[in-house]
């Protein structure tokens, strides 16, 4: 479970989160929808450890989210992951990263586990593609194959439909649903609102502020026109 109580972040000025207050339980699928700037990606960073200086608690499994972390491994897709596409890494070197955080593993264990991860997210043969070759969906699911990798009962994941086809998102969807139904907590960071509310047990509405903490058949359209304002698109993002 993920408690989040009277948090609120700042750089200067300009407050980026007032007083949210949240509670994930363990099992669920959560997505955060709300518009660019909304303090999303802030939130999820604050829970990892990533970010400081907030006021408030942040509690996983009833410990301190900061001491949580440095115990137990998750699984992590960033927004933004940058790999050189002319460097000559394989799919098995990024998923291996997975299991860097917390112990060594034998060099065959490692390779088991990279093989379940990527066979798990439908990349088996992808061991020796370069990074470079990879589409954008494919490369999505390489990352989150690396966060299966982990071994973690929490899986956080920052708009991972973003540059990837409409396809790639469903594929990527179907597989996060896995991991629900594995008993996984997936938190997921959306501006696909269709597929989100399609694929959650709970939507969170954010922006600075918490609007709703509800489920999908519960979100209405005034709760969509507070949480984005003039900034409210209610169809399926477009995918190229």
């Amino acid at each position: 479970m993920i408690q989040i109580e009277n948090l609120t972040y700042q750089r200067g000025s300009r407050v980026i989160l007032d007083n949210i207050n949240l509670k994930i339980e363990k099992g669920e699928f959560v997505s955060l929808i709300g518009p660019n700037g909304a303090g999303k990606s802030t939130l999820m960073k604050i829970v990892l450890g990533l970010l400081n200086g907030y006021k408030g608690t942040v509690l996983i499994d009833g410990i301190d989210h900061r001491l949580w972390v440095k115990r137990h491994n998750f699984g992590y897709v960033p927004q933004k992951e940058s790999f050189d596409p002319l460097f000559p890494a394989t799919v098995s070197d990024a998923v291996k990263l997975g299991l860097m955080k917390r112990r060594l593993f034998p060099p065959r264990d490692a390779k088991k586990r990279t093989a379940a991860a990527l066979e798990f997210v439908d990349l088996c043969g992808f061991e020796n593609r370069f990074i470079g070759e990879l589409s954008g969906g494919e490369f999505q699911r390489v990352l989150l194959a690396r966060a299966v990798a982990a071994d973690s009962d929490y899986f956080f994941l920052d708009e991972p439909e973003a540059n990837v086809d409409k396809q790639g998102v469903s594929r990527l969807y179907s597989i996060l649903t896995r991991l629900k139904e594995e008993g996984k907590t997936v938190v997921n960071i959306s501006h696909d609102l269709q597929t989100a509310v399609s694929a959650s047990d709970t939507i969170v509405c954010l922006n600075k502020t918490l609007h709703s903490h509800t489920k999908p058949e519960l979100l209405s359209a005034e709760i969509v026109r507070r949480t984005f304002g003039n900034a409210v698109r209610l169809l399926e993002k477009d995918h190229v």
